[in-house]
């Protein structure tokens, strides 16, 4: 795409914003605008109109390997077609501005070049997220290791964008990874981010920022550095089932699996973790090259994590210097303890440090007071609700079996006036 194509799509974004039309309209033809950058980017016919937005997005994604757009692009796609036929719904000023914003970023993220005009993205800054004390004081934290104790709803997930974001403003090459515990919530996170980080002008520096399991983070490192020292990497990585399956047919031989494993050049989920251990300890080279890769790892889910995780992190914080982590979780959720996952393992290889601060989350934007009241009781915590809200009263029963209890709450829905008018939002949790 040549400069002029870039500088007629930046200024029909700014055509679009003073016009007299309606902002539905508006929204089309912002819509309309997107299609033309991508149709541009893929060498397209701006009058073929066979090849929807959808399957646009998702050509140059694949075409350009673009994979950290993915999310944004299909989101502005989905708030734009709402507004590509009639609808009695109105679109607001501040709705409509959001789109121009994200266009635009995604333009620039595209084109890498930027258009000056009106319609900058707004700078980043904390206020606009509305944190509470504690979550600010988390964010704000300055020191090398920084534990977050994070209770149910206490808007974990907000303040870990907070971090990133404030983090990347300032210090904009700071280089951060954040880590969850299943590929799903890794997913999320970074969705989370890119929701607020493409609103502001802070989305040049979106490829700063990497999410991804532990074992992701580590066998990504790998590849990096054999890429790097022009080696090939000729191993294949297998899930638990796979490795099940090699089990069995091994009859649980440990010897056998292991020499099968290494004659196919096989790596199981702990093989990756095993190797990046010995690699770091071992190999001076190794150590330099992620000391250019890495200013601070997040941690979510910290309770989960086993003591070989908790080794990996322990040596990258003794091998990087002024690398900064950042842990957040709570030990009443930890339901991989089963798996060796516990608060325990942050303690036995970072009870020495003395640049270690600890926060308590204390507010919860989830669970009414008499709730949160009564949970307190059991997990030794001190929570409250953050809108003061008290909440219905608690009531506790014991049944003989699960009919009775069955037979009890649907009377309860049927002789209760407020829960009989309003049965369809009415629900029923098992635990």
């Amino acid at each position: 795409m040549s400069i002029n194509d870039i500088q007629v799509i930046y200024k029909n974004i700014t055509l679009i914003q003073k016009s007299l039309i309606s902002n539905e309209n508006k929204a089309n033809e912002l819509r309309k605008s997107f299609e033309k950058l991508l149709k541009k980017e893929l060498n397209l016919e701006l009058n073929d109109n066979r090849v929807s937005l959808y399957d646009m997005i998702n050509l140059y994604i694949k075409k350009k390997q673009k994979y950290d757009l993915e999310y944004v692009c299909h989101e502005l796609r989905k708030d734009l077609n709402q507004w590509s036929h009639y609808t009695d719904k109105k679109l607001t000023n501040k709705e409509l501005n959001k789109y121009y914003v994200r266009f635009k970023n995604i333009v620039y993220t595209i084109t890498g070049v930027k258009y000056k005009d009106k319609l900058n993205s707004k700078s980043f800054s904390l206020d606009n997220l509305k944190l509470n004390s504690k979550q600010k004081e988390a964010v704000l934290s300055k020191n090398r290791i920084t534990l977050v104790r994070a209770g149910p709803g206490t808007g974990k997930t907000y303040l870990i964008v907070g971090r990133i974001l404030n983090e990347l403003k300032n210090r904009n090459e700071k280089k951060i990874f954040a880590l969850s515990f299943t590929n799903k919530a890794s997913t999320e996170l970074q969705n989370r981010v890119d929701d607020e980080i493409f609103l502001t002008n802070l989305s040049k520096y979106r490829n700063n920022i990497d999410t991804a399991t532990i074992h992701s983070f580590a066998l990504q490192y790998i590849q990096e550095y054999f890429k790097e020292n022009e080696k090939k990497f000729n191993f294949i990585i297998i899930d638990d089932d796979e490795y099940q399956d090699i089990k069995n047919d091994f009859m649980g031989d440990e010897e056998k699996i292991r020499l099968y494993l290494k004659s196919n050049h096989l790596w199981t989920f702990d093989n990756i973790i095993n190797v990046f251990i010995k690699t770091i300890k071992t190999n001076k080279n190794f150590q330099n090259f992620l000391s250019k890769q890495l200013n601070e790892i997040i941690i979510d889910e910290a309770q989960d994590l086993d003591k070989p995780q908790y080794e990996i992190l322990s040596l990258l914080y003794q091998n990087i210097k002024n690398l900064k982590l950042f842990f957040v979780g709570d030990q009443n959720q930890n339901i991989y303890a089963f798996k060796g996952g516990s608060f325990d393992n942050m303690i036995d290889f970072f009870k020495n440090e003395k640049d270690f601060k600890v926060i308590e989350l204390e507010h919860s934007y989830r669970c009414s007071q008499n709730i949160l009241s009564f949970v307190n009781k059991f997990y030794n915590s001190n929570l409250f609700n953050a809108f003061e809200r008290q909440g219905e009263d608690i009531v506790y029963k014991e049944f003989i079996n699960k009919e009775e209890e069955a037979n009890w709450i649907a009377k309860l829905i049927k002789e209760s006036p407020k829960l009989a008018q309003n049965r369809q939002s009415t629900s029923c949790n098992y635990n």
